[in-house]
């Protein structure tokens, strides 16, 4: 019983290094605020790498983890990944111009890619086959943990402090004290007995091993462990020759799953609706303040969801919990892409009586009567048509671009709660569905899967291939995300991710084997051909 708890413990301490990735998301609500003091425009390249330049750096991080952790060990690793988001959430809360904002949100990024593959790797390591999936699933858990205290945090700074310039600092800055916590408790993790196997610390390995589960656990897994590695001889093997057994053809199937599970995981658009989950609400016509309120509910959504994944992943298996996941995924941003392309848009005189209201520059507020007592009788009533005449028309009425930007970027939020109408609840369950799907599928089983199917000689490297495929995304996706829904509307980018996830699914059918239950050297004579 206390190897048990000892292990439990262990794999909860490493995996509160998924807290960064989810804290990270404070991002999302801080933009509605930074946006005006960088004076950023909605919709614009500049905006969107605010968020996503953090996806960015957890490519280069991912790309690097491997070497870095086979060469600092999993403990170290972790440890540096934690001072360099440290230093983004000061950095980001404390700056005053947008580049270093950026640079800071880049340095917390690194930090981010390394501990995204490194605590399921650090985990799958030192966890028993029957309870691998379960274990290596804590680190989904504090993801989105760590997605629900961003919320959260964002919510109470918001209600209590009014100051819009401090709004946004609050926000990122509270951050620190994630991973600070999380440096402190990991000097209390011992090293993972693997990565000291490949050092050639046998006795180190083997003392870390019988605390797990007693000696006889400890000669055993020793055994097996050696066995795999050609009867314990660790003869050090050059980083190209790594390239070359990777990329050989026995590891096909191993690649085909774990690039294509990596890919599809940021693919089908996760990132950007837990990164702008505010304005995504807000486009589905709950306001500003209403917006908030419901990100606290996706958060606490995928954390519960994540829960009961934990309990399914090693009784289900990976393969079925995944078809599940995805399916309802794909259905539920179906859903939301026809819930937003039935949305309406329309003036109403109480609407542009209560936008001119709000507005203390006299020469924009006239300019925005003029604009709105117009399009009173346009017939453009949907997304992209009605706010392309709005912005049009804001460009011909001050004659000037940096004045009618200015105006289209603080006005826009404003019209949009005025005018829409749309099916809220609809896109509400819809939004929720697409995040209980992902947190029992593409979630966990991503990382679960990528720390089991690599070989031990290569899963550093492939893992970091795998996870900055992963990154390289995200960054894609997330960055484009607020052009997509400036330029093609709402309902064709959701519509974009559901096509991805059906393609997925019968690539999942076809191609992906169940690793349930099946040790980390068993599941390499099983893909490796």
């Amino acid at each position: 019983m206390q190897s048990k708890f000892y292990v439990y413990k262990l794999a909860f301490i490493v995996s509160i290094g998924g807290l960064l990735l989810g804290i990270s998301a404070n991002v999302s609500g801080a933009s509605e605020f930074y946006r005006s003091y960088f004076d950023l425009k909605v919709g614009s390249f500049l905006e969107g790498l605010g968020v996503s330049i953090a996806m960015l750096a957890t490519f280069i991080g991912n790309f690097n983890a491997g070497t870095i952790s086979d060469k600092l060990g999993r403990k170290r690793a972790l440890l540096l990944a934690a001072f360099l988001f440290s230093f983004c959430t000061l950095g980001s809360g404390l700056a005053t111009n947008y580049t270093f904002f950026l640079i800071s949100r880049f340095i917390g990024g690194l930090g981010i890619g390394i501990s995204l593959l490194v605590v399921p790797m650090f985990i799958a390591e030192f966890s028993p086959q029957e309870k691998r999936g379960f274990l290596v699933s804590f680190n989904q858990l504090n993801v989105g943990i760590g997605f629900l205290l961003a919320y959260l945090l964002n919510s109470i700074v918001v209600k209590n402090v009014s100051d819009p310039d401090l709004t946004w600092r609050w926000m990122l800055g509270v951050g620190f004290v994630f991973p600070a916590i999380y440096m402190v408790l990991m000097l209390f993790v011992p090293e993972s007995p693997r990565w000291l196997i490949t050092k050639g610390k046998m006795d180190e390995a083997r003392k870390i091993m019988s605390k797990m589960g007693g000696e006889a656990y400890a000669e055993k897994e020793l055994a097996e462990i050696q066995k795999a590695a050609g009867s314990g001889n660790h003869e050090k093997v050059s980083y190209g020759k790594l390239w070359s057994v990777l990329f050989s053809k026995p590891m096909r199937l191993v690649l085909l799953v774990g690039l294509s599970v990596a890919f599809f995981q940021m693919a089908s658009g996760f990132n950007s609706v837990m990164f702008f989950v505010p304005r995504i609400f807000r486009m589905a016509g709950f306001g500003g303040s209403g917006s908030f309120f419901m990100s606290n509910l996706v958060g606490i959504t995928m954390v519960v969801m994540t829960v009961a994944s934990m309990f399914a992943i090693d009784r289900l298996g990976r393969k079925p919990l995944l078809l599940i996941g995805v399916a309802i995924m794909a259905i539920s941003v179906l859903v939301s892409a026809w819930g937003f392309n039935t949305s309406s848009y329309k003036i109403e005189a109480n609407d542009l009586e209560t936008i001119a209201a709000s507005i203390e520059n006299t020469q924009e507020k006239q300019i925005v009567t003029t604009v709105l007592t117009k399009m009173q009788e346009s017939e453009a009533t949907k997304e992209l048509a009605f706010f392309n005449t709005f912005k049009n028309e804001i460009l011909v009425a001050a004659g000037d671009t940096e004045l009618a930007d200015k105006i289209y970027s603080e006005q826009r939020g404003s019209l949009l709660d005025a005018t829409i109408s749309i099916n809220s609840v609809l896109v509400m369950i819809a939004i929720l569905g697409f995040v209980i799907g992902f947190s029992i599928s593409l979630g966990p089983i991503t990382w679960a899967l990528l720390s089991e199917i690599f070989p031990g000689q290569v899963r550093g490297l492939g893992m970091s291939i795998a996870g900055t495929l992963n990154a390289l995304t995200s960054f894609i996706v997330t960055t484009i995300f607020p052009i997509e829904l400036e330029m093609i509307g709402s309902a064709a980018t959701f519509f974009i991710y559901g096509a991805l996830l059906v393609i997925f699914i019968f690539m999942v059918i076809r191609w992906f084997p169940e690793t349930k239950g099946k040790s980390l050297e068993e599941i390499e004579k099983m893909m490796v051909k």
